[in-house]
């Protein structure tokens, strides 16, 4: 099954979707401008090698042209990725994106999904993760993480890059939500690529950007043998113009991208203040742009009575390691972040109802 956010079209009503985390911002000005400046180029093929959208990623993280695989969203990254490595296990940091898994499970890979987040230092335990980890085998890693929203320091993963050289291991670190941190030297690997001939990060539009229509995913990796695969099992013309018109702006918007991490960090910071000292409830610190909430109650009785105010959220399904009292939020505009904060805050959704 299929476990994600952003289901709105179940609703009949304008639903305020807090369950799939994207960019309140929205897309660039600019990019809506480009696009129906350029329509006409949808009646062409694109560059089957992607030449121009290559060097555009290059420009924007500062790595070499030859490092990059792009592909049709994040998950083709992950999914090509994990059936081209050679190693027959995998060993995935948990709580973790459902997707991890199906794509060992599709490539018939054996996995394991090591639940290393400690719930009540708000962390993840690096040493306990590191201690699981078997030879030749794949292991997976999401930061900032999700569903949790914590970074991992990239000293952190550099000490589990390190240790899995000598065993043989391969790791693919997903940073899909890496720029909502705000602090990429601190946390994320692309510095280190060089490096490391075992790494491959993803990333994609998706998230920052807000782009999940468009499906434009990327790897960035110095095993130039696993880019190879990857580029042979990719199918012909599967990133539309559209993604290679976004990738002539987005990258070089720095008013959006600069307004963007202000704004997240100025509503990661409101609404964590304004529901910390909840009775109800226990909100997890976050270093991306949305939260893990843990409640005392079901969530999917959360998740229904929040629905009467047209609100979505996020539920545990999916996720390994969390149990059916955990909830997720997105950060979004103040007006409708002061709409579920409000919500949540409410007597009625704690007192008055019963659970499901």
């Amino acid at each position: 099954m299929n476990f994600h956010g952003g289901n709105i079209y179940d609703y009949d009503n304008e639903i305020i979707d807090f369950s799939s985390n994207i960019n309140p911002l929205g897309v660039s000005k600019k990019l809506k401008y480009e696009i129906s400046k350029r329509i006409d180029e949808v009646s062409k093929y694109p560059d089957i090698k992607y030449s121009k959208l290559k060097s555009n990623i290059s420009k924007y993280l500062n790595v070499d042209k030859n490092n990059i695989t792009v592909g049709n969203g994040a998950v083709d990254i992950i999914y090509r990725a994990v059936s081209c490595l050679p190693q027959k296990k995998a060993f995935i940091m948990a709580p973790a994106f459902s997707e991890y898994r199906k794509a060992c499970e599709i490539s018939n890979k054996e996995y394991f999904e090591i639940p290393s987040f400690d719930f009540e230092k708000n962390y993840f335990d690096i040493d306990f993760f590191k201690s699981k980890i078997e030879n030749n085998s794949i292991i997976i890693i999401c930061n900032p993480n999700n569903p949790t929203g914590v970074g991992i320091k990239n000293t952190d993963i550099e000490s589990i890059v390190e240790i899995s050289e000598k065993k043989g291991n391969f790791i693919i670190i997903d940073e899909a939500f890496m720029e909502f941190t705000c602090d990429e030297a601190k946390f994320s690997f692309i510095s280190n690529i060089k490096k490391y001939n075992n790494v491959l990060i993803i990333r994609a539009v998706t998230k920052f950007f807000g782009l999940p229509g468009i499906r434009l995913g990327y790897g960035i990796s110095s095993n130039y043998k696993l880019n190879e695969k990857m580029e042979y099992f990719s199918k012909p013309w599967d990133i539309n113009t559209f993604a290679v018109i976004a990738s002539d702006v987005i990258f070089n918007d720095i008013d959006y991208i600069e307004k963007s991490k202000k704004w997240i960090i100025d509503e990661r910071e409101f609404i964590y203040n304004s529901l910390s000292n909840e009775n109800n409830i226990h909100i997890y610190k976050s270093d991306s742009n949305f939260f893990l909430i843990k409640t005392n109650k079901n969530s999917k009785y959360i998740r229904d009575e929040l629905l009467k105010h047209n609100i979505l959220i996020r539920i545990p399904e999916g996720f390994t390691g969390l149990f059916d009292n955990f909830i997720r939020i997105a950060v979004k505009d103040r007006e409708s972040n002061i709409k579920i904060i409000n919500a949540l805050r409410s007597e009625s959704l704690w007192i008055e109802k019963e659970e499901l």
